[in-house]
């Protein structure tokens, strides 16, 4: 029997978390504590045996190849000594089990890791470039095919739709969107599919929220739920990005400590010309796409009030391709 200390558990829940904890072979487990929630499911720290746990509990269906491949990537970044939260696998030796919960999908669970996120990018850059470097340096190869969400943004027929949807509604974000709808558009047409199968897997979600650091300085790269297939030049500029921002005041100098230190690490990617900003670009209008489909149902778990931080990533074109000078020099 566990115990469980989040009181907003329903019997449901508990009874849930009991399964999950009874098929990974934690079935006497001392205790199961609500860690976080977020749009891809709930975290929960599981105490056992003097060992923590990361259970993770997720809102849709599970993709089998995907997880194998990403647990076997997380193995060799491991291996080239990047510290990461392992993989524990149920005791049917696989690595996912079905949830009876309503609204959730499977659980997974995890080695756990201690830290604080970081809550500077600015004073981290090298943490983030080293980091990227070392994934990069995996050569894990994969023939799976990268997800749409990285290469297509919708068309300007469907932000024609959403934004009349959206002033139908009177909703504030109509008007914020419907001024940037030319650039939305434009930057849309600079995202190119890559031209051939991309060959090797990508962390695709090297943020500050996903690197934890302990008082000694160990450094933890957490959530490799997104991990799968991409071009690395692409997952380069598109993490140094998100990094550095784009005001040209103050990215130029960061995207040249971040490529230093990518270079210094061993990172052999090497971006060019216009196609390496289509992973950037892809996901901030895929992304606000969906933040503007949440303003008029919420059905997607997202807060539309994140509309103008990302808005504020894309400056205007000819911003973007001073920026791409910077990091072409390395």
């Amino acid at each position: 029997m566990i115990g469980v200390t989040d009181p907003r558990a329903t019997a449901a829940e508990v009874d849930a978390l009991r399964h999950m904890c009874d098929h990974f072979g934690l079935g006497d487990a001392d205790r199961v504590t609500f860690a976080a929630r977020g749009s891809m499911g709930r975290v929960y720290r599981v105490d056992s045996g003097g060992r923590a746990y990361a259970l993770k509990m997720f809102y849709d269906h599970p993709d089998p190849d995907r997880v194998a491949a990403e647990v076997a990537f997380t193995e060799l970044a491991m291996a080239r000594g990047l510290a990461a939260p392992q993989s524990i696998a149920a005791r049917n030796g696989g690595f996912v089990v079905p949830s009876a919960l309503p609204g959730v999908a499977y659980g997974r669970l995890y080695t756990w890791a201690d830290g604080s996120q970081i809550s500077s990018a600015a004073r981290h850059l090298s943490d983030a470039a080293e980091i990227l470097a070392v994934l990069h340096g995996t050569d894990h190869r994969t023939d799976r095919a990268i997800d749409p969400w990285y290469e297509i943004t919708p068309s300007a027929d469907e932000w024609d739709s959403l934004l009349a949807r959206l002033a139908a509604v009177r909703s504030r974000w109509a008007e914020p969107l419907r001024v940037r709808r030319a650039d939305l558009v434009e930057f849309s047409g600079w995202v190119v599919p890559t031209a051939a199968p991309a060959g090797y897997s990508c962390h695709l979600d090297v943020k500050p929220a996903n690197i934890l650091i302990t008082a000694s300085g160990r450094r933890t790269l957490v959530d490799w739920d997104n991990a799968g297939p991409a071009d690395r030049d692409r997952e380069l500029v598109c993490t140094m990005l998100n990094w550095t921002g784009t005001d040209p005041g103050v990215a130029a100098g960061a995207i040249s400590t971040f490529m230093r230190r990518y270079r210094e690490a061993g990172g052999q990617a090497r971006p060019q010309g216009l196609p390496a900003l289509s992973m950037y670009l892809a996901t901030t209008i895929n992304y606000l796409y969906v933040l503007a489909l949440a303003a008029l149902d919420g059905a997607n778990r997202l807060d539309p009030a994140e509309i103008p931080r990302f808005l504020h990533g894309l400056p205007d074109a000819s911003t973007l391709m001073g920026l791409s000078a910077e990091w072409e020099r390395y």
